[in-house]
């Protein structure tokens, strides 16, 4: 939470990095900015903070199990954290803050054998913004690097980072939405309603 010297200077919490195998860090300061990093099950608001960053899949967790007859996908949800988070996202971003959401693998949405459909369609905090922004996820099949950055604050990242699994594209004309970043025809990265980004970007 920002302190009384700090009021000109936007704090950005980095969120649940420890998810994706990364160490936790201290503080990293710039003249105008402080990220400050959160582990996967911190106490602190997102909605203390002016901006949020978070990576896709924080919240599940995929692995391929066996019974001894075939194998099956095995899914792990944290249900509890993923409602409060989503709780706090959504009082953040009604405040016109900024949430990054760093899309780093293809999608599963759901999964169907002979004898059982499941769906995964919400089990993820950028699954439920993204339906909830009506923004469609087009799976792309594969991961491609070399994007065609659209804005010139982006194009460090997209030169070093960038690569999309998934492309986006709004489900109608109502929703705005701003291209930040292109392979071929297909929008990976964008900004919806001027304030959630939308980032395809390598695994780190």
């Amino acid at each position: 939470m920002k302190s009384r010297s700090e009021v000109d200077k936007k704090v950005i919490a980095v969120y649940g990095i420890d998810r994706k195998g990364l160490k936790l860090q201290g503080d990293v300061e710039t003249g105008r900015l402080r990220l400050v990093f959160l582990a996967f099950d911190d106490v602190r608001h997102f909605h203390d903070y002016d901006g949020v960053i978070f990576f896709q899949g924080s919240f599940e967790r995929f692995t391929i199990a066996a019974n001894g007859f075939d194998s099956y996908l095995r899914h792990e949800c944290d249900q509890d954290q993923l409602d409060r988070r989503t709780n706090e996202a959504l009082l953040l971003s009604g405040k016109g803050e900024f949430l990054g959401m760093l899309l780093d693998a293809d999608f599963i949405d759901s999964d169907s054998d002979h004898r059982t459909h499941r769906d995964f369609s919400m089990t993820d905090l950028s699954k439920r913004l993204l339906n909830g922004l009506g923004i469609l996820k087009v799976s792309l099949r594969a991961r491609h690097p070399l994007l065609d950055c659209k804005v010139e604050e982006l194009r460090k990242f997209m030169n070093k980072f960038g690569a999309a699994w998934t492309g986006s594209r709004p489900k109608d004309s109502n929703v705005k939405v701003k291209t930040l970043a292109t392979l071929g025809s297909h929008n990976v990265s964008v900004l919806v309603e001027r304030n959630i980004f939308v980032i395809t970007t390598l695994p780190h």
